[in-house]
């Protein structure tokens, strides 16, 4: 299940971040992210909650900074 999860959690990366899987580092977060700043970040949500409705409210997914706080999350 959390191999599904991480998989579609990078899925919205790449279409958030309009970016390639091989693009994104195997533990991605804001740091390593060129693509991840506040506009990113918002279309990761819209993204994410798109693929996982009700899943994650916006005051809590603000702080969450990388691809283990997500999944971690979503679990």
């Amino acid at each position: 299940m959390s191999e599904d999860l991480r998989r579609g959690i990078r899925e919205c990366m790449t279409v958030a971040f309009s970016i390639s899987s091989d693009q994104l580092s195997e533990k991605a977060d804001v740091e390593n992210v060129q693509q991840w700043d506040s506009l990113g970040h918002l279309a990761l949500f819209e993204e994410l909650n798109a693929k996982y409705p009700g899943k994650l409210e916006f005051a809590k997914f603000r702080m969450l900074l990388s691809e283990d706080d997500i999944l971690q999350a979503l679990s």
